[in-house]
């Protein structure tokens, strides 16, 4: 497929059989992201476009390095958070500000703060997650 917007290809995977089987796959890992999730972020960005809630100066933050965030990043920008950048935030929020948070909650606000560095105005994000999951782990 020849095409010049990388979203087309979302969702866009071939069907293959497994050889000498009744049995077909989707190649999901085909998409540009790498996962099925690529067609999950295109549908929340879509219908939040189609709502009126996602206009053209909207910034989206996405706190997670799984396969969702993948996707969402595959429509706007990239910030690299290493582990060690979001495991400190994780932790200075907790010592700072009280809040027991997760790696996933630190990355995002790192990459906050670097969007709030570069761009004007307020900054709006969300604390996916809570510190429980991590007490057998060294960020705590």
């Amino acid at each position: 497929m020849h095409t010049s917007n990388l979203l087309d290809l979302i969702g866009n995977t071939p069907l293959i059989q497994l050889r000498d089987e009744r049995v077909f796959t989707k190649a999901e890992f085909l998409n540009p992201g790498g996962s099925i999730k690529d067609r999950i972020a295109l549908a929340m960005l879509a219908g939040a476009e189609q709502r009126g809630e996602l206009k053209a100066d909207t910034i989206i933050v996405e706190p997670t390095s799984g396969n969702t965030g993948i996707g969402v990043a595959l429509v706007d920008d990239v910030i690299e958070v290493t582990d060690d950048e979001a495991i400190d935030t994780a932790r200075e929020l907790g010592r700072r500000h009280g809040l027991l948070v997760g790696i996933s909650s630190g990355a995002n606000i790192w990459a906050a703060r670097q969007l709030s560095q570069r761009m004007p105005g307020n900054i709006t994000t969300i604390l996916p997650d809570r510190a429980e999951r991590y007490f057998s782990t060294s960020l705590l």
